[in-house]
């Protein structure tokens, strides 16, 4: 049975995938890199048909203070498309547009306080001692 809204009949599929791809790599001078990107081939969202979308997004990274501090510097949907739909049914002609704040750029500075050095203590078992422990 095909359903009813709005007193019309409602029958709609759309086929839909989303895509996420990251790449990590070295720049020279040892900054660290990376670009991460997406894509939504769109979809049937009840009534309303939305478009693809996607987004990129890039940053860098540098360690130094032997490596105890480290600067980072990213933007965020640097190139996109915003959600885009419509609605095309019964009486209803509708064209929706989603937007949010893009490119967002943000930076981080991060330090490790403390004795880098230090080991963790560390317990070792072996075979012998639960076989000890099993018998008592």
């Amino acid at each position: 049975m095909i359903p009813k809204y709005l007193e019309d009949q409602f029958s709609r599929s759309k086929w839909n995938y989303t895509g996420y791809m990251q790449v990590n790599f070295e720049l020279p001078a040892e900054i660290n890199a990376e670009v991460t990107g997406w894509i939504d081939s769109g979809a049937q969202e009840g009534i309303m048909n939305a478009a693809y979308l996607f987004g990129v997004s890039a940053g860098i990274s540098k360690k130094f203070l032997n490596d105890k501090a480290k600067v980072s510097l990213g933007v965020s949907d640097l190139f996109n498309r915003f959600w885009h739909a419509n609605i095309d049914y019964s009486n209803m002609d509708v064209d929706l547009i989603a937007k949010w704040d893009a490119p967002v750029v943000n930076m981080r500075f991060s330090y490790k306080f403390g004795n880098q050095h230090m080991k963790t203590k560390r317990h070792k078992s072996s075979g012998s001692d639960v076989m000890n422990r099993a018998s008592e």
